[in-house]
C-alpha cells in the first residue's frame, strides 16, 4: 500500500508528539459573525474548543523564508503561516481538521505570565503547569503569594482581585489553511496543513 510507509514514518519516533483541539463556532455569532460579549458559552470569543485529543505523532516542520515569500504571492498575507503539519492516516484528526483548529506540542513548554482581573473570567491554556501566583499586599506596596480559585463549571477562573500567574503551557499552532486543497491530495496519504504559531503572551 502506497500510503503505509508515510504513515509509519510520520507516526513513528521521527514524528512530533501533538494534540488536536477542534474549534466550534459559537451560535451567538449569528449570520453576521460578531460574537456577543455577554455570551455565557464563549465569553465574546466567538467559538469554543474541544478538550485536547490523545497524544499522537505527525510531521511538524517550520516554513522557510523562501517558502513564506512564495506563500504571500500565491495566498495573500492573511493566509501565510510559519509551520506546516503532515497528518498520517492514523492520526485522530485525520480527515476532520478545519481552519481555526489548534495543535498543541506537549513537549515544547513556553513560559507565560498572565494577569487575571475580577471582570474577566479566564480559561487557562490546556496542559498549563501553574507556577507562581501573586497579588498586591496591604497598601499596594508589596507582592504577596496568592492562589487560584477552582475553575467554575465552564472551566474559567474568576478572581476577586487582580493576580498574576506564571505558568508553562504547550506551544500552540492554529490551522490557517488546508494545503491538500491547493495541490493533489490522495486519501490515505499524509494530509498537509499550513499553521500559524499562536502568541500566548497576549489574550
Amino acid at each position: 500500500m502506497l500510503a503505509q510507509p508515510f504513515t509509519n514514518l510520520l507516526s513513528g519516533q521521527l514524528g512530533t508528539r501533538l494534540q488536536w483541539e477542534r474549534w466550534h463556532r459559537c451560535p451567538c455569532t449569528g449570520a453576521e459573525g460578531a460574537a456577543r460579549m455577554d455570551c455565557p458559552l464563549c465569553i465574546g470569543e466567538g467559538g469554543t474548543y474541544d478538550v485536547p485529543s490523545d497524544i499522537f505523532r505527525a510531521g511538524l516542520t517550520s516554513v522557510s523564508a523562501k517558502a513564506l515569500e512564495n506563500m504571500r504571492t500565491r495566498l495573500g498575507p492573511g493566509l501565510v503561516g510559519d509551520a506546516s503539519i503532515s497528518l498520517p492516516a492514523n492520526a485522530p484528526a485525520y480527515g476532520l481538521v478545519s481552519a481555526n483548529d489548534r495543535f498543541l506540542v506537549p513537549d515544547a513548554l513556553d513560559p507565560l505570565e498572565w494577569i487575571i482581573t475580577p471582570n474577566t473570567p479566564l480559561l487557562l491554556p490546556s496542559g498549563a503547569q501553574v507556577g507562581e501566583v501573586y497579588g498586591l499586599g496591604p497598601g499596594g506596596s508589596s507582592l504577596v503569594p496568592s492562589t487560584l480559585p477552582a475553575p467554575g463549571a465552564d472551566g474559567r477562573i474568576v478572581v476577586t482581585q487582580n493576580v498574576v500567574v506564571r505558568m508553562k503551557a504547550p506551544r500552540r499552532f492554529m490551522v490557517v489553511t488546508d494545503l491538500g486543497k491547493l495541490r493533489s491530495w490522495v486519501p490515505g496519504l499524509p494530509h498537509p496543513f499550513l499553521l500559524k504559531q499562536i502568541d500566548m503572551t497576549v489574550r
